[in-house]
Order: structure tokens, then sequence, then C-alpha cells
């Protein structure tokens, strides 16, 4: 199974970007698009990038361009 870890992360990291958190939403992204403690899901990893890059996260902007060209 997924480490429990993972699953606490992931909600810590939700919690976090909704509130604003340009560095949680990405990684809660990178959660999202390998697929660790939720289901691998691009599109929805796409829209947590593209929050944070719009709060200037580089990082996620590098992210968010890597998977909007697929």
């Amino acid at each position: 199974g997924v480490p429990e870890d993972m699953v606490k992360a992931g909600e810590a990291y939700e919690k976090a970007c909704q509130k604003g958190n340009s560095a949680a939403c990405f990684n809660l992204g990178r959660l999202t698009e390998q697929g660790l403690g939720r289901p691998s899901d691009a599109s929805a990893a796409f829209a947590l990038y593209e929050k944070a890059c719009k709060k200037g996260n580089s990082t996620a902007c590098a992210s968010a361009d890597r998977l909007g060209g697929q």
C-alpha cells in the first residue's frame, strides 16, 4: 500500500495550498503528478502548478510548462 505519511503529507499540503501557500500547492502538485498518496492525475497536478506559479513559484511555473506541453 501507500505509506501513510504520503497521505498525511498530501492532506497537509492541500490545507496549506487552500490558504494560498505556493510551496504547498507545488508539493501537492508533485504528489498528484507522481501518484504518491493519491491517484496520479496530470491535469490536477497542472492546475496545482499553475496556482503556485501565479503566486510567484518559478519551480511550479517550470513544472506547469512541462506538463502543459504534453
